[in-house]
């Protein structure tokens, strides 16, 4: 049930109560954002907003950080384009508590000098990171492009500069400005807590606040334009968008459909044009990106060196060909159910509900009834999203940036008289005028009360698992198959993952492209699939319950039957026009993309550096993904030969969570499976742990990007709690060591943090570091020497501090169908026994000092696995080799003792 209050100053509480959830998600919003800057201020409100967890009038930065996270996850807090949010999520019985933290940061921030000056060096950090960053680069150009000289065309961040020039007046200023609209503010509530506490704790905080709203953002003006930047990145980066609705216009519902039917998954056209047939990029994307003074569609992707021609080509052509053809009634209609049931689904989590009653209230001054947005949905028609996309294109005016590889780019003249070209001639009737409706005074959203969850395990003679858990909300079907990349050989490195794209690909009752358009399209559900180093995944979710069996069916046909044919993974050879037989282009293209899309990225190169030295010379240690050579080298007899080894009964679980009864999926899976026959697979290696440093340098890196590891546990090790809860108390969350420490007193590293990775035959606790190259060599060291300390000073509220975020962190998981079922199959898949939340929080409970001081002594002695990724050109001198590491750790290393800087001078 969700209650609406206006408090007398204009402040507005909206709570949805979900008794036994056991969380609540609290979230304070600001109708304040980038749009309401000028240009001489461009990133005030986002340094502000940051700035406000250094100190309150009360709490230090410190004490804000230890009283919130007893009792919540950390404080999150952004400034997007017209809005600034504050929250968090706690456990039920400390939701008050925390609340009352979150208002003391929003309302009484003193904004200290030399803190604000170190708040300021991390975001400049972070704008010089982004600027790096392929993707992230062309997607500011794009802004800048499409609204040139306009507040909705700056960065909510601002620039170096400005960042750099801001004082702590500056800042007050902001925040006075920000409270003295109090009509601007909703805090929203959602989960296990009365409506009655939630509207008391805002009047006894926010209630006192006094002032107004600010008025509407005046029009911004699409100014079209073309950025193009060339560099040596893996990939190019293009975004193509056109002028679109505002957020308020009535036209942006025909926007949202159009965007559903061109992008909405796997079947959608912008999909199979542009990974499925041509492999041109991995995650194909459009967006509609509405403001309350402007609107933009946006088409953007990733594609490899000399593929940029042939990309913007497909993607403007693919607009014409609807904009002159359309869709099918069935493609509407099946969309429209889809995008229907999404938004349904999409309030499942306490934190997405909060989230969105925020949204609707800050711009319709509401909260929607359920069917008001269906029914918008339900009048449009097919001259509606057909005329979307003649509207587009019929100017001849778009935005582009691209970032990366120029090979084959077309010029600005061609693309422009492509794409009018699409629509010469074509006339779509106007759209009727309809009176405009009445609103009805929304009182409340009925939330269906979730069932007890009861989860319950079978298993069938020749050895598959079944696991289903009954209880409210949409329907999830998946199959686990006990297969990673740790069983390949080197000549299959990537043939697990390449396989798991491979059987979307058809199976003997799905033929090659009808998997997704049963699933998407008939079902109006969506379905995915993941690989690790010791599983695969397939899923379908947001099913109805009707939906059970065949859902069931394609799942198993993907696990046991695909076809993995070989022109599907390669492509079938293509005649052109002259006569010419050219390479076809299959899904190894689009694994290749994946593949580019991760070269560009530091962070995930870091990670995968450090698996190779914590395992090197093991299956472990190799990339899941593959290499370019070895991938294209495969052939689907290599595929088939490996899933027809490992995929077998008595390695694979079917799970189903939502509405669905145990003893029916069991049936239907006993009459589908049960007479296949169990093999005997080769069992999954265990792998040794070594350990070692290596050292890349990285043209996208701006800071050294850092993992040191040591060995930890496997999934099902009654360890594992004790390191989890060592991972927080090091370096988790603001009130974390390493955060206070490294980042807060020292200011050695910019970002600083620890935790595990686990697996069934192996574990490995890290430390993740981002610092300045010539301050590496001192954040190493301070890292080990907080670990040294710990055995002699760690306290019992450290401990409780990290049970409670762990088991906040437990219950979230456990919140989305989806997402629970996927816990409770991988958790039965590595212990083989029923796991319940229930018993993971006993186990974190049971934790004591003497635990955690035994599990920090063996990450202390176990030999480091150390990734460096550096900028290009860093000094080696300032990058410790493996034995320097070992020294640091051991305390042996000689030096002054690390002293807190000057406030650094920002220099442009």
């Amino acid at each position: 049930m969700v209650k609406t209050l206006l408090l007398q100053n204009g402040v507005r509480v909206v709570t949805e109560q979900r008794p036994g959830t056991g969380t609540v998600a609290i979230q304070i919003s600001i109708k304040s954002g980038g749009v309401d800057e000028a240009a001489a201020e461009s990133g005030l409100t986002n340094l502000m907003q940051e700035a406000t967890q250094t100190g309150t009038a009360t709490r230090s930065r410190d004490q804000i950080a230890l009283d919130i996270e007893a009792k919540a996850s950390p404080i999150e807090s952004r400034t997007d384009m017209e809005t600034t949010m504050f929250r968090t999520k706690a456990l039920a019985r400390s939701a008050p508590d925390a609340f009352n933290v979150l208002a003391d940061v929003l309302l009484n921030p003193v904004f200290n000098a030399d803190e604000l000056e170190q708040v300021k060096e991390q975001i400049i950090q972070g704008i010089k990171q982004a600027e790096k960053q392929p993707a992230a680069a062309a997607g500011k150009k794009y802004m800048e492009t499409a609204f040139a000289g306009q507040s909705l065309g700056r960065p909510t961040t601002g620039t170096t500069q400005q960042v750099a020039a801001y004082t702590t007046g500056d800042v007050k200023r902001k925040h006075a400005e920000i409270l003295s609209r109090p009509g601007d503010i909703i805090v929203s509530f959602a989960g296990d807590i009365d409506p009655a506490v939630a509207e008391k704790l805002v009047q006894d905080t926010l209630g006192q606040l006094s002032g107004g709203s600010k008025a509407p953002n005046a029009t911004a003006r699409f100014t079209a334009g073309d950025y193009r930047e060339d560099n040596a990145s893996n990939q190019v980066n293009i975004n193509l968008g056109f002028k679109a609705p505002n957020g308020l216009d009535p036209d942006r519902y025909d926007v949202t459909m159009f965007n559903a039917l061109l992008s909405g998954g796997m079947s959608a056209p912008l999909f199979q044009e542009l990974r499925v047939k041509r492999g041109l990029v991995y995650t194909p994307q459009s967006s509609f990106w509405q403001y309350e003074n402007a609107g933009t569609f946006v088409i953007s992707n990733g594609t490899g060196k000399g593929k940029a021609g042939e990309l913007l080509t497909a993607v403007v052509e693919l607009l014409g060909r609807i904009a002159r053809e359309g869709f099918t009634q069935e493609q509407l209609d099946q969309a429209r159910e889809s995008v229907i049931r999404s938004v349904r689904d999409g309030r499942e989590s306490v934190g997405s509900a909060a989230s969105i009653n925020a949204g609707q209230v800050l711009k319709y001054g509401r909260v929607l009834a359920p069917g008001e947005f269906e029914q918008k949905l339900r009048d449009i028609t097919l001259d509606d999203v057909r005329r979307v996309a003649v509207n587009l294109l019929k100017e001849g005016e778009f935005a582009l940036s691209a970032v990366g590889p120029q090979e084959t780019m077309p010029t600005s003249a061609d693309l422009k008289e492509l794409i009018t070209r699409q629509v010469a001639g074509i006339v779509v009737p106007e759209k009727p005028a309809k009176p405009p409706g009445v609103a009805g005074v929304f009182n409340a959203v009925a939330q269906e009360t979730p069932v007890a969850s009861s989860p319950q395990v079978t298993v069938l003679q020749n050895g598959l698992k079944i696991i289903t858990v009954e209880r409210a909300g949409p329907l999830s079907v998946g199959g686990w198959v006990g297969a990673g990349s740790d069983h390949e050989t080197a000549e299959l490195n990537g043939a697990t993952h390449l396989n798991e794209h491979m059987m979307f690909r058809g199976t003997p009752s799905y033929p090659s492209g009808t998997i997704d358009k049963t699933v998407e399209g008939e079902m109006g559900a969506g379905l995915n699939a993941y690989t690790t180093n010791d599983k695969t995944v397939y899923y379908i979710y947001s099913l109805l319950p009707e939906h059970l069996e065949r859902s069931l069916n394609i799942v198993g046909e993907m696990i046991f039957k695909a076809d993995i044919a070989q022109t599907e993974l390669a492509g079938a050879p293509v005649t052109l026009p002259d006569g010419s037989v050219v390479p076809g282009k299959g899904e190894i293209e689009a694994v290749i993309e994946e593949l580019n899309m991760g070269r560009d990225k530091p962070g995930r190169i870091a990670y995968q550096v450090m698996m190779s030295q914590a395992y090197a010379g093991s299956t472990h240690g190799e990339t899941v993904i593959g290499t370019e050579p070895v991938l294209r080298a495969m052939t689907a007899d290599m595929l088939r030969a490996y899933r027809d080894e490992y995929y077998s009964s008595n390695n694979v679980i079917f799970g189903a969570v939502g509405p669905v009864k145990h003893e029916d999926f069991v049936k239907m899976v006993a009459e589908k499976y049960g007479d296949l026959q169990p093999t005997d697979f080769p069992p999954l290696p265990v792998p040794a742990y070594k350990g070692g440093t290596l050292v890349q340098e990285h043209k996208a890196a701006e800071l050294a990007t850092v993992y040191i590891a040591a060995e930890g546990v496997p999934t099902a090790s009654p360890e594992l709690p004790a390191y989890e809860a060592l991972g927080i108390i090091m370096g988790g969350g603001f009130a974390s060591r390493l955060q206070k420490s490294l980042v807060n007193d020292l200011e050695l590293a910019i970002g600083a943090g620890a935790g595990t990775s686990e697996y069934r035959n192996a574990g490995t606790f890290q430390f993740s570091l981002a610092v300045k190259p010539d301050k590496l060599r001192d954040a190493v060291k301070e890292v080990y020497a907080e670990l040294r300390r710990l055995p002699g000073n760690i306290t019992e509220a450290e401990l409780e501090r990290a049970k409670s975020m762990l088991e906040l962190g437990i219950r979230s998981s456990y919140e989305m169908n989806n997402d629970a079922i996927d816990a409770y199959a991988v958790d039965l898949q590595a212990a083989g026994r029923l796991v319940t939340p229930q018993d993971k929080i006993d186990a974190i409970n049971a934790l004591t000092l003497v635990d955690i001081r035994r599990v920090a002594g063996k990450v202390l002695s176990s030999n480091p696995a150390v990734a460096m990724i550096v900028p290009v050109g860093t000094d080696p001198a300032l990058l410790p080799q493996h034995a320097d590491i070992l020294r640091l750790r051991d305390g042996a290393a000689t030096g002054a003792p690390i002293s807190k800087p000057k406030p650094p001078a920002h220099a442009a």
